[in-house]
C-alpha cells in the first residue's frame, strides 16, 4: 500500500487478545511511529472506529471539530483522536472489522505528492480492509487450531505415560 499509493508512512495495528490492546505489528518508515506503540480498547480512537464502523479521515475530524461545539464530550474525544493522528502524521485510519469485532486498523500518512485522499482511494482502502479482516480472522483460527493441536499431542503423551506407568 505504501509503495503503490506513495505514502510517507504506514502502520498496521492488530488486536492482541492477551494484552487486550491493539499493538503495532508492521510499519513502513518507522521514524514517525514508535515501535512499542499500542492502543487500548478504551482509547478514543478505538471508540470512534467502533462507533463509526468506517474510516477516520483527518480532514473530516478537523471539520467536525470546527463545526461542533455543542457536545463537549464528543468534541473532546474527537480532539484526542485528532491529536493522536497529527502526532503520527496520519491522514487516514482504516479499520478491519469481522462482524462487530475490530480486528485491526491501518494508519496511513500523507501522500508524497501532497494530494488529498480521493473517494476512490477511500473505496479501495475500505475493500482492502474487508479482505484484510478475512485474512486476519483465518490466521487467528489457524493459530488457535495449531495451539489446540499441540495441547492434544501433549495430552496424548501424558496419557500414554500414565498407561505405561499403570502397566508397570
Amino acid at each position: 500500500v505504501n509503495r503503490t499509493v506513495g505514502l510517507v508512512n504506514t502502520a498496521l495495528f492488530l488486536y492482541d487478545p492477551k494484552e487486550q490492546r491493539y499493538a503495532l505489528k508492521a510499519t513502513r518508515y518507522p521514524s514517525l511511529i514508535p515501535a512499542d506503540l499500542a492502543v487500548g480498547q478504551n482509547d478514543p480512537l478505538i471508540e470512534s472506529l467502533r462507533a463509526r464502523k468506517d474510516l477516520v479521515v483527518l480532514e473530516e475530524l478537523d471539520a467536525e471539530l470546527s463545526g461542533r461545539r455543542h457536545d463537549p464530550e464528543r468534541a473532546a474525544k474527537a480532539e484526542r483522536v485528532y491529536v493522536w493522528m497529527r502526532g503520527l502524521e496520519a491522514r487516514l485510519v482504516v479499520p478491519s472489522f469481522s462482524d462487530e469485532r475490530l480486528l485491526a486498523f491501518l494508519v496511513l500518512g500523507v501522500k508524497r505528492s501532497g494530494e488529498p485522499y480521493t473517494t476512490d482511494d477511500i473505496a479501495i482502502f475500505s475493500g482492502l480492509a474487508n479482505q484484510a479482516a478475512l485474512a486476519i480472522e483465518n490466521a487467528m483460527v489457524f493459530e488457535e487450531l495449531r495451539t489446540n493441536e499441540a495441547y492434544m499431542i501433549q495430552s496424548e503423551k501424558l496419557a500414554s505415560i500414565g498407561q505405561l506407568a499403570s502397566g508397570m
